[in-house]
């Protein structure tokens, strides 16, 4: 086995989050890939092995097979395309792999794509989602949509630890400040403080509209190297 060396990202590239009724999933993918390669000053070719990341190409987008989708639209066949699918620690995830693969002399160029295409018509498939993610004898036995297996985490926190409903808010205010000053954020120059999300209205109990999730498509990729 190859000595195991370091590994170092020489590329990024980012497609905004928003709401793109008039993209598909693969248009998502290319303008983020096309400005990590351009950043990282290679061609597609010099790619060895594609990680990509998701949780809702399956079930919302139905593409059984995302990797080798977006491997086919990028020009990257026949080479490896690995699905990497952890919810929302997809991303984090899939840039490890590369990284271990790098290190350990598997390849020497991969690319890192996470992408979701989550707006459609039709939101079903959405809150069939969120409740899968939830743990399925318990999180689902009562058929809780969207953000409600969210609010009984954060309601038995609040049991177990005494954590208050403006501590909670608290999250939703540093979380929104930092996407302010990120022009590829769903909220970019959308600052919020604890006293707006406090007087917002409950989604469900204790968790109010700030503090949950926006439905938003986006992208982004890095190229990672020896």
């Amino acid at each position: 086995m190859a000595q195991v060396t370091d590994a170092a990202i020489i590329g990024v590239g980012y497609h905004k989050f928003g709401i793109f009724p008039d993209k598909a999933l693969q248009d998502l993918v290319l303008g983020c890939v096309t400005e990590a390669l351009e950043s990282a000053s290679i061609g597609i070719k010099e790619i060895d092995l594609l990680f990509f990341a998701d949780a809702t190409a399956m079930l919302i987008g139905r593409h059984c097979t995302p990797p080798q989708y977006v491997s086919d639209h990028l020009g990257l066949s026949p080479k490896p395309a690995i699905r990497i699918e952890s919810a929302c620690t997809s991303g984090a995830n899939a840039l490890r792999e590369a990284a271990a693969n790098i290190m350990s002399g598997f390849c020497n160029v991969a690319l890192v794509v996470a992408a979701e295409k989550i707006d459609f018509p039709g939101r079903e498939n959405v809150y069939r989602f969120s409740t899968g993610i939830s743990d399925e004898d318990y999180g689902t036995i009562s058929d809780i949509p969207g953000p409600g297996p969210s609010a009984l985490y954060a309601t038995r926190h609040m049991y177990e630890f005494g954590t208050t409903e403006e501590q909670l808010a608290s999250i939703a205010v540093k979380s929104r400040n930092y996407g302010a000053g990120n022009p590829y954020a769903r909220f970019y120059k959308q600052t919020i403080t604890l006293e707006e999300v406090m007087a917002s209205p409950y989604v469900v109990y204790p968790l109010k509209l700030p503090e949950v999730n926006p439905i938003s498509d986006g992208a982004c990729a890095a190229i990672l190297c020896r």
